[in-house]
């Protein structure tokens, strides 16, 4: 651990206070006309989330945190613990769901994650994946009564089955259904 200075602050610096690990999400250097400079900074608890004000004077040190970031794969589960792989050396890390908590819900096979420890404590993990949702296609009365609302617009005179900013080329009707026209 390497005590800093409060002058030394930037966001995202994990802070060790009071037993517990924060990450500095904002800092501002206060110098009051009377009085010594101060500097007031908003801080989240890296295992609970829950956010905090502190205050400190301006030469105070404040102990930082080193904390590991591993790009790792899931791998299986394997009773209690998810069985994670790291990327780098291919070591196997078993996490247990207590750790990982509700995250447990979105844990894919093979998925690829990024695991955070402190003193080989898991403390949390950001998943990298992006999740591709795919909504159901509205029904034909929908689509019909989008297309009159867009057509009810006094500027437009006539709307076709493409300006329906919802359909895709796909979902345009046979040219044996005519189009809708405003009147």
């Amino acid at each position: 651990m390497a005590a800093i200075s409060t002058s030394d602050l930037k966001n995202g610096i994990t802070l060790k206070i009071d037993g517990g690990l924060f990450t500095v999400l904002e800092f501002q250097h206060v110098k009051p006309g009377k009085g010594g400079a101060f500097v007031r900074t908003k801080l989240r608890n890296a295992r609970s989330g829950a956010v905090i004000e502190r205050t400190y004077r301006a030469d105070e040190r404040l102990e930082q945190a080193i904390i590991d970031k591993r790009d790792t794969q899931y791998l299986y589960r394997d009773g209690d613990d998810y069985i994670f792989m790291d990327q780098i050396n291919f070591d196997q890390v078993p996490v247990s769901s207590k750790s990982l908590g509700d995250a447990t819900n979105f844990l894919k096979e093979t998925g690829k994650a990024m695991l955070i420890s402190y003193d080989e404590e898991i403390i949390g993990w950001n998943c990298r994946r992006r999740w591709n949702l795919r909504l159901p296609r509205p029904s034909r009365a929908c689509r019909a009564t989008a297309c009159r609302a867009r057509a009810s617009r006094p500027r437009s005179k006539r709307v076709s089955w493409s300006k329906c900013h919802f359909l895709s080329d796909r979902a345009r009707p046979s040219k044996s259904t005519p189009e809708p026209v405003s009147t």
